[in-house]
């Protein structure tokens, strides 16, 4: 099963008239997953064709807006997107108005990687292997309240540093949290094939027991638990005589 990965878009500028938001891709950063997506190599072809704009990648809910629009501008991957009308979809209007207060500032793309194109490049500064995927399908875009790529947080709390709303320090804390975040590496395929293999035996034990447990209960089965009776008196001649006077 494919795995889907996220990668973050911030909001470049809000229509009030058409209900649209245009939102521009970050930079090929790592994102939280360990991983830098190559913005040239998503084919969304496919995502036209059902454009759709979901709250938080959850595909069971309706969605919230479509997508009138998607390109690439150099390593940005560009969306505007329209909102569904509080008639069509309450929630939308919700989300809606959180973005345009400013409440949220940040969009996430779904999407398959192609497994057999993707490079492994050591980073310079965590001296850490990253992954590079380089080609993959889109398949949904979301709004978000946190995106996976840090590179978007960071910008917006920067911004909010010059203007004075966030001290300096608040600012170094929260790259301190981030950077913790980002060094989580995932977990290797050779681990997961191991414990795949570990749960493998103990689920072959398992069914060997129920095998055994079956096999039990059907040779109980075929024994009459009468006959077993009637057999257990005979052998005990006087008790069986003084039963067979009885019913009689």
């Amino acid at each position: 099963m494919n795995k889907i990965y996220n990668t973050s878009i911030e909001v470049k500028e809000i229509d009030n008239e058409s209900r649209t938001i245009t939102a521009i891709g970050s930079k090929e950063t790592i994102d939280r997953d360990g991983d830098v997506i190559k913005v040239d190599g998503v084919d969304f072809k496919k995502y036209k064709t059902n454009p759709v704009v979901l709250y938080s990648h959850d595909s069971r809910e309706l969605p919230i807006g479509k997508t009138v629009k998607v390109w690439v501008d150099s390593d940005k991957l560009m969306f505007k997107i329209q909102f569904a009308t509080a008639e069509e979809n309450p929630k939308a209007e919700y989300v809606y108005k959180l973005f345009k207060g400013g409440y949220l500032k940040a969009f996430s793309i779904g999407f398959i990687p192609n497994y057999s194109d993707i490079t492994y490049v050591e980073d310079k500064k965590t001296k850490k292997s990253v992954r590079y995927i380089n080609s993959s399908e889109l398949l949904e875009i979301s709004a978000v309240s946190l995106p996976s790529n840090r590179e978007a947080l960071i910008q917006t709390f920067e911004k909010a540093w010059q203007s004075g709303d966030i001290d300096g320090e608040a600012l170094k804390s929260l790259q301190d949290e981030l950077d913790k975040v980002v060094d989580i590496q995932p977990i290797s395929s050779d681990v997961i094939d191991k414990q795949l293999e570990v749960l493998q035996t103990e689920l072959d034990e398992l069914k060997k027991y129920v095998s055994f447990l079956e096999k039990e209960l059907e040779d109980k089965d075929t024994e009459d638990p009468y006959e077993t009776i009637i057999q257990e008196l005979q052998e005990d001649e006087d008790t069986y005589k003084e039963l067979v006077e009885e019913l009689q």
